[in-house]
């Protein structure tokens, strides 16, 4: 785990850590798309499509509760 994640998280900076989570999912989303480009593949965007079933949805719109 990241240093300054785990620092946050004994604070109880919830917000702040989702923030930094989505940006290290953004980052890799990046480069997956890139690669897919380099090499001719298909990049499936996942980001898009996962938008409003966060983990703070209720009941079947929430699909990531298990990550957190």
């Amino acid at each position: 785990m990241d240093p300054a994640l785990a620092h946050r998280s004994r604070r109880g900076d919830w917000a702040q850590d989702a923030t930094y989570i989505q940006s290290l999912i953004d980052r890799l989303n990046a480069r997956m798309e890139e690669q897919a480009r380099l090499h001719r593949a298909t990049y499936v965007d996942t980001r898009t499509s996962s938008i409003g079933h966060d983990a703070c949805q209720n009941g079947e719109r929430q699909i990531l509760a298990a990550l957190l």
